[in-house]
């Protein structure tokens, strides 16, 4: 049996049933997967941000057929407000997750080291580096390099790219804006694409050149054979942009680059379908009392939305 796996905040994670336990009052991965007869691991959290869901993206393991559901951008685009730098960290963050979970991938513990490179534990799932000269070896086949690595509000640092000995570019590892979520992550994913080379296998060589700290987690490999279903972000009330942050305009600033994630990852030959969540979600008809959380309705629309994507 394929398995669901659904990534976001409180709008994805809900609370499953109401006092009556009716699934009507589900939140939409769980009427989906009801619909689909799929198994489901609903990883989303209550006021997550982009950043604060890495963790388990990077632990997932989906298999082929597996559907993944991913609606993430609310309380970024409400906690960041018009920032262009941090819309930016947000959709690279959202990307390497994105491209992460629908590829198969090389983990950074298994490349050929030189110099000292130590395992991270509970904010990144790759190895780490202090020192400027240290490198990490692996392979990749072409047209295409996509690989993951950290920003961090913290602590900085850069490393550069070389493909069958060329340089293909330089990485800096300090986010150019504050990450900080209100859960309290100042660091997540970062994508890095580099497109152009010739079919068939390359050796990719990545070495820290300044000082600071490098974190590489892994080099995409190929299609996994899962779906990423990825959402826009609905709109809310006016009343709830005053409340909580916001407005109609930044929310489409954000689903913009969602859209062109998805884009990007299909001429990438990566499984990925755009889920016009946002278009659903009437926000005077379809929003709890707090003008954010859908109703049941919302819900309702927000499941059809995705299952017609899937159909």
């Amino acid at each position: 049996m394929n398995r669901l796996w659904a990534f976001g905040d409180s709008i994805s994670a809900g609370i499953p049933g109401d006092v009556n336990n009716n699934p009507e009052w589900y939140p939409h991965p769980y009427l989906i997967a009801l619909d689909k007869h799929h198994l489901i691991t609903n990883l989303a959290a209550d006021g997550a941000q982009a950043a604060d869901q890495y963790m388990a993206f990077g632990t997932t393991t989906p298999a082929t057929g597996d559907r993944i559901c991913v609606m993430l951008g609310t309380n970024d685009e409400r906690t960041y407000g018009v920032n262009q730098l941090k819309l930016n960290n947000f959709a690279t963050i959202l990307a390497a997750e994105c491209y992460f979970i629908t590829q198969q991938t090389s983990k950074a513990q298994s490349w050929s080291a030189s110099g000292t490179w130590n395992s991270t534990s509970g904010q990144t799932i790759g190895l780490y580096s202090t020192t400027v000269g240290n490198s990490l070896t692996t392979t990749f086949n072409g047209p295409t390099l996509t690989f993951g690595y950290l920003i961090d509000d913290a602590v900085g640092g850069s490393f550069s790219v070389t493909v069958d000995g060329v340089n293909v570019g330089t990485y800096n590892t300090q986010s150019l804006a504050p990450i900080m979520t209100t859960l309290g992550k100042n660091s997540g994913p970062a994508l890095g694409r580099i497109i152009g080379f010739s079919p068939g296998p390359h050796t990719v060589v990545f070495q820290q050149t300044a000082a600071g700290t490098v974190y590489l987690d892994w080099v995409g490999i190929g299609p996994n054979g899962a779906k990423l279903l990825l959402s826009t972000i609905p709109r809310m009330t006016s009343a709830a942009y005053i409340a909580f942050g916001g407005s109609d305009a930044n929310v489409a600033s954000y689903n913009q680059a969602i859209r062109s994630l998805v884009t990007q990852m299909q001429e990438d030959g990566l499984s990925a379908l755009l889920v016009d969540s946002s278009s659903s979600v009437n926000p005077l008809l379809d929003l709890g009392a707090d003008g954010l959380h859908p109703n049941q309705q919302g819900r309702v629309n927000i499941a059809t939305t995705f299952l017609n994507m899937m159909n």
